[in-house]
Order: structure tokens, then C-alpha cells, then sequence
């Protein structure tokens, strides 16, 4: 329970968007602060309260107005695994359209038939063999390209690894990175190196691969879920970025449902409804990309019908989830009754929080910040404290003051990417206190970048879950807590690394949600999605009053109350949950407006102003003069 101006606030009222909430938290954000630009976040409330309608109605009725597609006629478009399925689909098909094609796999021999194909059918391609996990093989890809067909104009990430493994698989250590870095890295990669060329130009086209499992977690491809998900954070950070130069460069992501392009992966697979044969898929494709749809998935309706399933509560998406996706067991109509009833009891009788006292609590992190509160409030509650970090001064301060309250707790440092210091923490844990009860994840890097700064080289680190599960399903017994962020339902610009890691954590929470029914284990996952805590000296300012930054006291308390009544997904405040999904639902343009006036407003460094006025300055000098909404053009072939 929150105390606010002498007025209580509990987690049930904000697990149910209740005014009292809304308006308790609005009162007192605004009387400690004040919105930034606010003449402008007036006006940005007038414009869209005026587009709001017409707007919608635009947007349908643009579902019956047939899209030009733009012409790709002696454009360069980079098609990444183009050696077979998919890929091989899209890079014949955009050379029959007069495009330049460089098909790009590190299968040499496939790759080579795809290029001939389309030379056969008097296109123009060229093979090139390149490992896109490799951020240097990259760079030599990109210089070959440029001399041998010219600038990229369109770039299709579409490699992609796609075998699927358990969870806790202790033989998949290796697998798991390399899927990270050909689904996920290779995007990052292939788009820092190809984008400020697209700058300078002022034109270009970058398209994602991503998947139908980024919007819904899927056992037993946990990993590949997780790469997707942050493809999609990826995605939308850049597109918000973009906006901020003004510029002509568009991203196209696409969400494809199961395709049938590898007899091998459809026998693995385990699905109700049928692949998507890859012509078919491949014509859908290039019809977004052509209209130069901002996202979108195959077969259309998929996407929204996700955002929609996103707005019920966790049984019945639980429900629908058996009814669509993979690894169907039993039957869902069974479930029904029981999972109604359950539904209803759980909003209107939620559960009591559970006692944690004696339990011991590992929590990441644990140096400042709400690694540190939580750790002192848990203490407060009974627990046994773990703390770890890298920051050891930090770390040890922590324990130091839990054990002056008369805790428990011992320190660990600690680098969370570092397997081999994970296992050896682990195993001192369990020597000196026990098994772990609460595993909770908080540890982050939270750096803001540009998306074009070739100095940001941010990673995506594993976490320790696949260290402490184990332990927790022999004993058929524990929690895991991820502290992931609201960044994590949409992107933000300055925040491309941070926000794909949040969306990727998301998905990985999810999958191992779904893995861990599959074999009826009584482990509980919780996934906390906070807006900006005030834990610590922060560049960002949020315009709308009622989303300022939380004071970490608070946002703990709401964390730790949601984690004691086994949630599985929530925000804080939590109308930001049901508020995303809705807002997806909306027209893009409409969306751009929306989030501008919601989000913060995070400054650029010295640095990143310099890049940013640098691409200005080239979107400016190639703006086409005579319509903003003209196609993608090479400089200097807008007309005088």
C-alpha cells in the first residue's frame, strides 16, 4: 500500500485502472512538477482531439482505396538469407521488377542458384557470402555492394535461424548466442552500417523480418521468440527516431505467421493452423513493402486480432493461445468453464499476497537504484537478501544496511553476462543460505544511443535464469521476476538498445511462461513493466503529468505487492498496459502524434546533437520539393 497526500493507493486499484488511481497519482505528480513544453503539449492535445475522427475514418477508408506501389526499377535492394525460402522468394521477385539485387547468405552454393535464377530471367543480381552475426564481415558486404551495384536503396534483413529448443537445455548454450546474433544482431548490424548512407541521400527503405511469435510468446522456441521480440523494439525505436531528422528513409516491419519453406521445421513444428505456402507469403510481402506499410503481418488480420487478445486477461489469453498457436495439448473447449470462472474471481477477488518470510530473495542489480529499495523492502517482509552487482562498493553498501535493520543478506560481485560467474554464485548461494526462492532480475544498462552513432557498440546480455530454473523444477517450487520496462511495449528514439533488449525480455518471459505449462510446473513467472522510476539522475522528461517519474519508494512497493500476488505481466501505472495496445489500434499517423505528447523526452548528448544536426543538414539539402510523400528517389533525380 502507497501512502499519497494521506490517501492510500493499493495495487488492486491500479490492477484495475481505478479513477481513484488515476486521479490520485495525476494530483500528486502535478504538484510536484510541472509538464515540459507546455504550450506545445496543449497544442499537441488540440491537434489530435481534432485528427482523432477523421483520422479513423481515413484509415478505413483507405482499406478500400487501392495503394500505388512504388517502383523499384534499377534500385539496389540487399536481401539478406536469400539462399532459399522466403529470401529466395523476395529476391526473385524484386528482380523481375527492374531492381539491382544483391543476395546476401553464408550459404555460398544457394545463394549463387538464387542470383541465377534471376540473371536467367534477365534481371540483375549478384552473390555475395557473408557471416551478418559479424559486424566486420558486414562492413567488407557493404563496400562491395556500393562497387558493384551503388548505394543500397532497400535492405531486407531476413536471415534468420529458426529451430527451436527447451529452455533449460544445458547443451544449448552455443545455439542460443548464435540465434541472438543471426536473428537479432545481424539486424543491428546491417542497419547501423547501411542507414547513414540512406541519411545523406535522404532516402531508403530498411525491412525486418520479425514474426507473429514476437507478439505472443510460444514454448520451446524461447529463443527465437526473444530475438523477435526485439526486432519489433528495434524497429519502432528506429522509426521514432527518424522522425526526429524530419527525413524520407522508411522501415517496414513484417510479421509473418508459419511459413512453409523448410520441410525439416514444419516437421518440428506442432501447429493448428496451416503454413503459409511461400509464394503466398512472398506476395503479401512485397505488396507491403511496396506500399511501404510501417508494419504489418501475414496473413493481414493476424496483427490486430494479437492487439485485441493483449486487452484480456491472462486466463482467457492463455485460452486462445491453445486454440491458434503451437504445441496444442489437450483440449481448450474443456478448459472453458474453468477458465471463465477463474477469470472472474480473479478480478473481483484477487488473491491474498503471498508470505515471504524466510524465503530468500536473489535480486540483480542490488548496487542503487530499484535493485537496492527492493532488496530493503523485501528484507522488511522477512526475506532473505541476496544482492548482486558489479558495482561491489555499491553492492556491499546495500547488504551493510540491511544487516544494521537486522536482516539477512550476503553480497555477490558479479557480471551477470559472464556464465561461469554466474554458476560459481550460484552454487556459493545455495552453500551459504539455500536454493533460491525469488529470482528477481533487475540488473540493466540504461545508455541512451542513436541508432546512426557508429560509436555505440551496446550488446544484448543473457540473463540468469537458465542457471536458477533448474534448481526451482526439481523442487517443483520458486518465482521469476524479470524488471523489464514500459519501453518494452513501445519504442522509444535514443533507447534502441535498451527498448529491444526490454521487447526481447518480454518475449523470452512470455515463451518460458508457455514452456513451463506445457510441463505443469508450479513455478511462477512475473514480467514488471515500470515506467520511469526516479532512482536516479535521469535526462528524461515526461510531458504528461500523470506519467512523471515515479519515486522509487512508491514504484517498489507497487513492484513488490504485484510480485507477492503472482501477476504475470504488469505495469506501473498499470493503464499503461491496456493503453498501448489500444493506441496500436489507431492510424500510424495518428500514433506518431500520440506517442510524441505520451513519452519522454530523452536529450541527446553533445555527440548525438552532432550527429543528429549532420543529418539534418542532408535531409534538408535532398527534400524533395514537390511533395513529402514522394517515393524513394536516388539525389538528383527530383526534377529542378
Amino acid at each position: 500500500m502507497i501512502q499519497y497526500n494521506n490517501s492510500d493507493i493499493t495495487f488492486t486499484d491500479f490492477r484495475r485502472c481505478s479513477f481513484k488511481a488515476v486521479l490520485k497519482v495525476t494530483y500528486v505528480m502535478a504538484s510536484n512538477n510541472l509538464p515540459v513544453d507546455p504550450l506545445k503539449f496543449v497544442l499537441q492535445i488540440t491537434v489530435f482531439s481534432l485528427l482523432l475522427v477523421p483520422g479513423i475514418l481515413w484509415a478505413v477508408l483507405k482499406k478500400f482505396i487501392p495503394v500505388k506501389p512504388k517502383s523499384v526499377k534499377g534500385q539496389v535492394v540487399l536481401i539478406t538469407g536469400a539462399a532459399r525460402g522466403i529470401g529466395r522468394e523476395l529476391a526473385t521477385r524484386f528482380g523481375k521488377l527492374g531492381a539491382k539485387v544483391a543476395c546476401v547468405d553464408i550459404d555460398e552454393s544457394g545463394n549463387h542458384e538464387t542470383a541465377q535464377i534471376i540473371k536467367d530471367c534477365g534481371g540483375v543480381a549478384k552473390s555475395y557470402k557473408c557471416d551478418v552475426s559479424k559486424k566486420d564481415d558486414i562492413k567488407i558486404l557493404h563496400s562491395k555492394v556500393k562497387q558493384d551495384l551503388g548505394p543500397v536503396d532497400i535492405v531486407i534483413n531476413n536471415a534468420g535461424i529458426v529451430w527451436g529448443h527447451l529452455y533449460i537445455d544445458p547443451s544449448k548454450d552455443q545455439f542460443i548466442t548464435d540465434q541472438i546474433n543471426v536473428n537479432l544482431m545481424a539486424h543491428i548490424w546491417m542497419n547501423r552500417e547501411i542507414l547513414p548512407s540512406m541519411l545523406e541521400r535522404n532516402c531508403g527503405h530498411i525491412v525486418a523480418m520479425s514474426s507473429m511469435s514476437s507478439m505472443a510468446g510460444v514454448a520451446n522456441i524461447s529463443t527465437y521468440t526473444v530475438s523477435k521480440w526485439g526486432i519489433n523494439g528495434m524497429m519502432e525505436c528506429l522509426h521514432n527516431e527518424l522522425k526526429q531528422f524530419n527525413c524520407n528513409v522508411k522501415t517496414t516491419n513484417i510479421l509473418p505467421y508459419f511459413i512453409k519453406t523448410n520441410e525439416k521445421v514444419s516437421a518440428f513444428l506442432d501447429i493448428r493452423l496451416p503454413e503459409i505456402p511461400t509464394h503466398i507469403a512472398g506476395e503479401e510481402m512485397m505488396k507491403g513493402i511496396l506500399e511501404e506499410r510501417r508494419i504489418f503481418s501475414v496473413p493481414g488480420h493476424m496483427l490486430n486480432m494479437v492487439h485485441i487478445l493483449r486487452l484480456l486477461p491472462d486466463n482467457l489469453q492463455a485460452l486462445f493461445n491453445n486454440i491458434l498457436y503451437v504445441k496444442i495439448r489437450g483440449e481448450p473447449q474443456d478448459d472453458i468453464p474453468k477458465v471463465i470462472g477463474a477469470t472472474i474471481a480473479y478480478v473481483y477477488f484477487p488473491p491474498e499476497p503471498k508470505n515471504v518470510e524466510g524465503k530468500l530473495i536473489l535480486i540483480t542489480g542490488a548496487a542503487r537504484g530499484n535493485g537496492r529499495e527492493l532488496a530493503m523492502q523485501f528484507h522488511r517482509l522477512g526475506a532473505k537478501i541476496v544482492c548482486v552487482d558489479k558495482d561491489e562498493v555499491g553492492n556491499n553498501e546495500t547488504v551493510d544496511r540491511i544487516k544494521v535493520e537486522g536482516g539477512q543478506a550476503v553480497g555477490f560481485k558479479v557480471n551477470i553476462t559472464d556464465k561461469e560467474q554466474v554458476m560459481m554464485m550460484h552454487a556459493a548461494v545455495r552453500d551459504k543460505m539455500g536454493p533460491v526462492d525469488i529470482l528477481v532480475n533487475n540488473a540493466a544498462v540504461v545508455e541512451t544511443t542513436l541508432f546512426a552513432n557508429p560509436e555505440a557498440d551496446d550488446t544484448i546480455s543473457e540473463i540468469v535464469i537458465r542457471e536458477i530454473l533448474p534448481s526451482m523444477l526439481e523442487r517443483n517450487s520458486g518465482h521469476i521476476v524479470t524488471i523489464s520496462s514500459v519501453t518494452s511495449l513501445k519504442g522509444m528514439p535514443l533507447l534502441f538498445a535498451y527498448s529491444a533488449t526490454k521487447f526481447a525480455l518480454n518475449g523470452m518471459m512470455e515463451s518460458l511462461t508457455n514452456e513451463l505449462k506445457l510441463i505443469k510446473s508450479d513455478v511462477i513467472t512475473t514480467t514488471v513493466c515500470p515506467y520511469f522510476i526516479a532512482n536516479c539522475p535521469d535526462k528524461s522528461k515526461a510531458r504528461i503529468l500523470r506519467l512523471q517519474e515515479l519515486p522509487v519508494e512508491d514504484a517498489c512497493a507497487l513492484i513488490i505487492e504485484g510480485i507477492l500476488r503472482n501477476e504475470r505481466v504488469f505495469t506501473i501505472p498499470d493503464y499503461y498496459f491496456y493503453s498501448v495496445p489500444l493506441v496500436k489500434f489507431l492510424p500510424e499517423d495518428l500514433q506518431d502524434i500520440i506517442c510524441d505528447i505520451v513519452y519522454s523526452n530523452i536529450e541527446p548528448t553533445p555527440d548525438e546533437e552532432k550527429i543528429i544536426q549532420k543529418y539534418t543538414k542532408f535531409v534538408e539539402m535532398n527534400k524533395p520539393q514537390y511533395s513529402t510523400f514522394a517515393p524513394c528517389l536516388k539525389m538528383g533525380s527530383v526534377p529542378d
